[in-house]
């Protein structure tokens, strides 16, 4: 039997909202605020110690505070990775195995109980049966990284860490476990402990060169985002060609995605936007909302959209 424990990804792969502003006579809030020091802010010359913002660096601090915005609603694309253990469990059926998993979990073997946890898609389930494997297991790491994943997926990203940290303390190098690590640490903008966990990420099942592309990019070094990008065809890779201006890229970029989500349709309205192309902001907002109608409320108060603020089709869509 081959078993495979999912473990979390980057790739297309995340947190304070953002506030946008509803007109042009208001104060824009950004989520790296001007006073607060920040350090890849201060080592990209953009702050000074003292949280100021460098006044000839002043459209680089907006620029990445715009990719923020964007990419706190796409990183939890880019939060999933895999990891596929191969092993064969004989002797036991699906059915044996989940209902030992409750009532005699000791009865089992490492393998058998991180299996029961894919034979459920209640969450608290999983958490549970990792829990309880850390408590029968505390050398394995597999549960404590996949705990990680179930806190990660439910914003816990502290709760996660730490569990990112005990399997590391059992497994120091394993690649999988430092891209979570460092999926996290770029999640919460410690760029440090990123580049530090994703450089022990080589050999992952994940899609490191998505994640390198966001940590590049998040760090402001948008010629090597671009090269650590490729020809990844995600979200992410998207908002890199979208700061970067070439809208034909993302266009192209977002038309090619596998699995579109509302996030795509939604990055399709933003390029349409920005090319004045109204026909296609509305197409693709309405795909979005269709898909996710929390993005009625951000796009109404998204500048991208300001000029198509008082049409008729535009309220109707976002009312």
């Amino acid at each position: 039997m081959t078993i495979k424990i999912r473990r979390h990804i980057p790739a297309q792969g995340d947190t304070a909202a953002p506030v946008r502003i509803l007109s042009h006579n208001r104060v824009k809030r950004y989520i790296l605020q001007e006073g607060v020091p920040v350090p890849f802010l201060v080592d990209l010359g953009v702050m000074t110690e003292s949280g100021k913002v460098v006044s000839s660096r002043y459209d680089k601090f907006r620029q990445i505070n715009r990719f923020l915005e964007y990419i706190e609603d796409i990183l939890p694309q880019l939060r999933r990775s895999r990891l596929v253990l191969t092993t064969y469990l004989i002797g036991k059926s699906d059915e044996e195995i989940a209902k030992l998993a409750k009532e005699n979990p000791a009865s089992l073997s490492v393998d058998e109980l991180l299996y029961a946890a894919t034979l459920t898609t209640d969450k608290n389930e999983k958490l549970a049966l990792y829990n309880k494997c850390q408590e029968l297991f505390p050398n394995d790491c597999r549960a404590f990284n996949n705990a990680g994943l179930i806190y990660f997926e439910n914003g816990d990203v502290e709760t996660a860490k730490r569990c990112y940290a005990k399997a590391l303390a059992i497994e120091p190098n394993n690649p999988d476990v430092n891209y979570n690590a460092g999926v996290a640490a770029m999640a919460q903008g410690d760029l440090k402990k990123a580049e530090e966990y994703l450089g022990k990420a080589a050999g992952t099942s994940a899609n490191l060169n998505a994640a390198m592309g966001t940590y590049y990019t998040m760090k402001g070094d948008y010629n090597a985002a671009t090269k650590a990008y490729g020809n990844t065809v995600s979200n992410n890779a998207a908002v890199q060609q979208i700061l970067n201006e070439d809208y034909a890229s993302a266009r192209k970029t977002l038309d090619a995605v596998a699995e579109p989500n509302a996030t795509t349709a939604y990055l399709k309205a933003v390029v349409a936007a920005r090319t004045n192309d109204r026909d296609g902001v509305y197409s693709n907002l309405k795909t979005a909302v269709a898909k996710d109608t929390t993005l009625k409320a951000k796009a109404a108060k998204d500048l991208e959209f300001a000029k198509f603020a008082e049409d008729s089709a535009f309220l109707a869509i976002v009312k």
